[in-house]
């Protein structure tokens, strides 16, 4: 039975979009894996020289930090070859962040030992002048063979000279594995880090709707067809006057009388003066 982490990855899938190429030359993906192998390749023979009491850098190194040497390299060579299968046989999200993890620490402690070494072999030029003088006498008189002496306190054979030549061209090495696996390691994470894509987990469907008591249905619409309407409900609006009641009428009635003449809107139009006796046919001496 899978355990939740093994699940887990199972959520995870490639993507198709890859990020910049390893060395301008290779995707992510391949450039990952040819990085494991040159990893591997190198590792492996750092280590073997270094069993071997030699260094690929210096002449000469003291004995512990050559051996502690060989270890983190044949270390950091059997991670590569693990990493190389991984990317390439078995890739997977889980597998390859615990790779990038391995890879970045054991790297990290071999550019570590480097810069170690590198300073261990510049804080100590006497033990190489030493060192070469010894070595260089040596041969020569097993080369001469007639016995002849030579002093170990001069520097007859240029050792300050290639100690400094040696300074010079350890530092290059160092400033070199620097660039190359930090640039490899970056490429190893990007890698992880943009090659998958999580895939959200199958969510349950919801659940099926529960059979709602369907509405009720409209009432029947009273018939009014063929009724005739009904004159006490329907009210008119449309060109309608003002209805005047009686007291009105006998207002202007009055009004007129006095010679009052009204508008419409009730204001006075023209006011005259009323008729004499005369004119109204019964005067004072009428019979």
């Amino acid at each position: 039975m899978l355990g939740p982490f093994e699940d887990f990855a199972t959520r995870y899938y490639w993507t198709r979009v890859m990020p910049l190429k390893c060395c301008g030359c290779f995707n992510n993906h391949h450039g990952s894996g040819v990085a494991c192998l040159i990893w591997a390749g190198f590792s492996f023979y750092f280590a073997v020289l270094s069993f071997m009491n030699r260094s690929p850098f210096f002449s000469y190194l003291h004995e512990v930090p050559l051996i502690v040497f060989g270890v983190v390299n044949l270390i950091f060579g059997v991670v590569s070859v693990a990493g190389f299968i991984v990317v390439e046989v078995m890739p997977s999200f889980p597998r390859v962040r615990s790779m990038v993890h391995a890879i970045g620490v054991t790297a990290a402690i071999v550019l570590i030992d480097v810069l170690v070494n590198f300073i261990i072999f510049i804080v100590n030029p006497g033990a190489f002048r030493n060192w070469c003088i010894n070595d260089v006498r040596t041969s020569v008189q097993h080369a001469v063979g007639n016995g002849t002496t030579v002093a170990s306190d001069q520097d007859y054979y240029n050792c300050d000279r290639l100690f400094n030549d040696q300074v010079k061209w350890s530092l290059i090495c160092v400033f070199a594995m620097y660039i190359i696996y930090i640039h490899w390691m970056l490429v190893f994470a990007s890698f992880a880090g943009t090659s998958f894509i999580i895939v959200p987990p199958h969510v349950a469907p919801p659940p099926a709707p529960v059979n709602a008591v369907p509405p009720p249905a409209p009432a029947p619409a009273a018939e009014m067809a063929n009724m005739p309407p009904s004159g006490k409900n329907i009210i008119e609006f449309s060109n309608l006057r003002p209805q005047r009641s009686k007291s009105n009428i006998k207002d202007i009635q009055l009004l007129s009388m006095l010679g009052v003449e009204l508008s419409e809107d009730g204001r006075v139009v023209h006011l005259s003066p009323p008729p004499s006796d005369m004119e109204k046919g019964y005067g004072k001496y009428a019979s």
